[in-house]
Formats: structure tokens, sequence, C-alpha cells
């Protein structure tokens, strides 16, 4: 059987990973809005963590054109949904 402890550590993560998951989603709606279709079709989110979002571009012409963007990216997201919600962006190349 397992301990209680165990069970207490499993349930938490789940939430956590619900809740940040979540958090994502919303991020990811906000971002839809602001940029154009081309531009968010484009992307990928890849992760959101303590107020970091990784951002991964099909091609180094769109990693530069959403690097202009950042900042406009991280006001509009505070805006909807909080000053401190997003931070940072980090934007990469896909692989492959």
């Amino acid at each position: 059987m397992q301990d209680i402890k165990d069970t207490l550590k499993s349930v938490l993560k789940k939430i956590e990973v619900a809740a940040r998951t979540s958090e994502q989603d919303e991020i990811t709606a906000v971002i839809k809005n602001i940029l154009s279709k081309d531009e968010f079709y484009n992307i990928e989110i890849k992760s959101f963590s303590k107020g970091a979002l990784e951002i991964s571009c099909n091609s180094s012409g769109w990693l530069y054109q959403i690097n202009l963007k950042k900042q406009k990216i991280i006001d509009g997201v505070q805006e909807k949904l909080g000053k401190a919600k997003i931070n940072k962006i980090y934007l990469k190349l896909k692989n492959g």
C-alpha cells in the first residue's frame, strides 16, 4: 500500500502540472491575439515556468520577426493576465 506521503506528493504534482498547463493555455490565447496568423502558425510555445516563456520558431526569419515583438508580447500578457505572469521570453529555433 502506498504511503500517504507518496500519495500527497503525487496528487500535488498533478495539481501543479494542471495549473501550469492552464496558465500556458491562457498565455497562448493572448499571444494568438497579438501576433498575425502567419507569425502564430510559425511558432510553438514550448514551456512556461517562473515567469519565463520559451518559444520555438520555424526559421531564423520567424525568430527575428518574433524577437521584434517580444516586448509587445510581454506587455500584452501582463495587461491581460497580470504583471507577475511573464517577464522574460526565450526564443530558439526548432530542431529539424
